[in-house]
Formats: structure tokens, sequence, C-alpha cells
């Protein structure tokens, strides 16, 4: 990943206006200035219609959900979903872990708001292969690891951090929060059954 590229200042992100609609436009707007390489796709970045829809549906969904409580927070975006949508665990086209998470929450507890975030924001993929997914590597987490305390900063009701995997987990756990961050199976790889039961269990406890 060039340095000049992705190089990132921890003050850029930094939520420091006090109306919640200009922090969070402010954020979405950094967030689009950061380019695409042979291997991220920055799915916010400014050029095309569907970034701009993009940018437009993750405002929408932060502010619906700005009073929120609960953060899930995921590995990266894939192809088939937060890539194509802009919002974490959403997808156009039933992306399987998406939709585990989506029909869980809407069937179970769509009264309560939910931020959803990752530990790496843009889309990690194989060379010049933007239909394919990869676990993003260390440079892109001390990124997603930044990035991921502005965001958590610009939502200061949140209380409970829930991390699905152990990239989420390992990001969460380096950092001071009000609770002890759950780790919750990733629901991939066979792991809904698991997922969803100690997802239930965790909103049942709060």
């Amino acid at each position: 990943m060039p340095r000049n590229t992705y190089e990132y200042s921890n003050t850029t992100l930094e939520p420091n206006n006090t109306n919640i609609d200009i922090a969070i436009a402010t954020f979405i707007n950094h967030l689009s200035q950061f380019k695409s390489t042979n291997t991220i796709e920055n799915m916010y970045h400014t050029g095309s219609q569907d970034s701009t829809e993009r940018r437009k549906r993750l405002k929408e969904f932060f502010i619906k959900n700005q009073n929120a409580k609960i953060l899930l927070v995921g590995e990266a975006p894939g192809y088939n979903g937060c890539a194509k949508t802009g919002v974490p665990f959403t997808s156009n086209t039933n992306e399987p872990s998406s939709a585990v998470i989506q029909s869980f929450l809407s069937q179970n507890y769509p009264e309560i708001p939910v931020l959803m975030w990752n530990a790496f924001p843009f889309h990690p993929h194989q060379p010049n292969q933007t239909e394919s997914n990869r676990t993003p590597n260390s440079e892109e987490l001390a990124l997603g690891y930044s990035i991921l305390q502005s965001f958590i900063k610009l939502f200061p009701n949140l209380t409970y951090f829930c991390a699905i995997g152990r990239t989420a987990e390992k990001q969460l756990l380096k950092m001071d929060l009000p609770t002890q961050p759950i780790y919750i199976r990733h629901p991939a790889h066979g792991g809904k059954t698991k997922c969803t039961t100690t997802l239930n269990q965790f909103f049942k406890q709060i």
C-alpha cells in the first residue's frame, strides 16, 4: 500500500463539531479521499454516481442510528456486500454474511438501533480482481484501527461492542472502551448458528 496514498493523520477524521450531522458528513468526506489501489477498492471515493449513492446511503444509516448503544464490527467489506451498498453488513444480492446479520436484527430486534462498521473500511481484494475478497493485511488494519477510533468517537452513546470474527476482536481489544468487547463467531464458513445464538444471548442480556 503506497504510503503517500493511504497516509493517515489521526486528527483528520477527528469529529470536532458538536453538530452530529456535520461531523458525520466530514467523516464520510474524509473516507472518500482515500484512493483505490490494485488491491484495495474505496467504494466511497469521489468520481462516480455509484460512490455518491454509497456515501448518501452511509450517511443516512449513521444518522438513523446515531443514538445506538451497540456497535457491530466486522472484518472488511465484501465485494457482494458493503463494497456495493456502502453500508456494512448489507447487500443487494443476498450476500451470505450480510443476510445473516440483517435477518437476525430485523426478525428479532427491529426496534433497537445498531451501528455497524469494519476493522478495515475499504474492500481488500486480489490484485486487479475487484470481484474477490481477501483478509486485510497488518498495514491495512493499522489504518483501519485509526479510522475505527475516530468512528467510535462520532457516537458517544456507544456502550456495547460486538466483534464479528477474530480480526474485529483484535482491533477492539486494543482500544480503551467503556465495556469489554464481545466476541461473536463470524457467520461465514459454517458459523451462522453460532453467530446468531451468541448475538441473541448478548441482546437478551443488555
